[in-house]
């Protein structure tokens, strides 16, 4: 057998092999996909997803419960209590005082509207990002009406750890407004970088309002509580 006869007879060698090995791996993807598509019918069936479904539900039903519960407490009655055990005129200059929950974005959202309409000396608002979701035209319009009744507003802003980019970017799109504000009421409006991750409100001397809601920043549609 000459060279070239042998050469031609190893390649064909080589070309049965590795068809042979094509033909194994055909059958290795039939086999991975069926098993894939069976994992996948499997998933999908899985009872997890009612679970999660009962889950919810059972989660809406609680907070109904809690609002309940709220409705029932009386804060007055806890303060009567304190009152009873102090000497008599260590009473004489306490105040009942009423501890109320708040809840959801727009029950925060119309507690500041409502500090903005009745206000009569000062209001401070602390809150770390100033966003156009949350102080649109409606908000800046409430603003103006209470600056222009002559009230002092404080506003304190700015999150510590947005120290390298703080008044740029999405978070503070609307403190150019708010600025543009302070330049007209000058002696009303004072705004004042932080570096703070709080949210609170002080209205007068009558209550202070604290919160999880970054008021200032996102809107109050949202479903999250």
């Amino acid at each position: 057998m000459s060279d070239q006869e042998s050469d031609l007879s190893n390649l064909l060698t080589r070309v049965s092999q590795l068809e042979k090995q094509q033909a194994n791996l055909k059958k290795y993807v039939v086999i991975f996909k069926q098993s894939l598509d069976e994992q996948r019918e499997n998933f999908q069936q899985r009872p997890e997803t009612e679970s999660i479904e009962k889950l919810q539900e059972n989660l809406a039903n609680i907070n109904l419960r809690l609002d309940e519960l709220f409705d029932l407490i009386n804060p007055r009655n806890l303060t009567s209590k304190t009152e009873d055990k102090l000497p008599e005129e260590s009473t004489q200059n306490i105040q009942e005082y009423l501890n109320k929950l708040v809840f959801d974005r727009g029950g925060s959202r119309r507690v500041l509207i409502e500090a903005l309409e009745t206000v009569k000396e000062r209001l401070i608002i602390v809150c770390p990002w100033l966003n156009c979701n949350s102080i649109d035209e409606y908000l800046l319009d409430k603003f103006k009406a209470c600056l222009n009744r002559n009230f002092q507003i404080d506003i304190g802003w700015g999150c510590l750890s947005d120290r390298s980019i703080i008044g740029k970017g999405w978070k503070y799109n609307d403190l150019a407004d708010l600025q543009d504000l302070e330049k007209i009421y000058p002696d009303l409006l004072r705004l004042k970088l932080l570096g703070t991750h709080e949210n609170f409100l002080v209205f007068d001397a009558k209550f202070a309002l604290v919160w999880n809601h970054n008021l200032l920043a996102s809107a109050d549609q949202s479903l999250e509580r």
